[in-house]
């Protein structure tokens, strides 16, 4: 559930709690897997291995969780998708008149920002008082 609310809300705290409860869970998991496997098959080197698989886990959700992380705290160009999609809509409402270019996006966190300059037919005037 935190891991479905993080990537609906774009949160990367959810995702990240959710990645860690997960990671509790395999951990416990294979705790309890290698203490029953140890005394059934009475084979004390299977503790040790099944050990090491749960910290190459730990390791390896760790690692991904500070590259999201720190993707999060940098400024970074939104995704080739969501700019064909917002590339998509400002085309439809571009004519011999109206047209824009130099659009750029960032990301931060959850949030989204973009900027552009869009040219219009210079007869076009302002409302009053703006």
């Amino acid at each position: 559930m935190l891991l479905r609310a993080g990537r609906t809300h774009n949160s990367i705290t959810l995702i990240a709690d959710g990645k860690h409860l997960l990671t509790d869970v395999w951990t416990s998991v294979g705790v309890v897997a290698g203490v029953l496997l140890v005394g059934l098959t009475k084979w004390d080197r299977l503790d040790p291995v099944i050990a090491f698989l749960v910290g190459c886990n730990i390791i390896w959700t760790g690692w991904h969780l500070i590259r999201h992380s720190v993707d999060g705290l940098m400024d970074k160009a939104i995704d080739a998708e969501r700019l064909a999609a917002i590339t998509g809509v400002l085309d439809r409402h571009t004519s011999p008149e109206v047209q824009y270019h130099g659009l750029r996006t960032r990301e931060a966190g959850h949030r989204v920002f973009g900027s552009l300059h869009v040219l219009v037919p210079g007869s076009w005037t302002s409302p009053a008082g703006t």
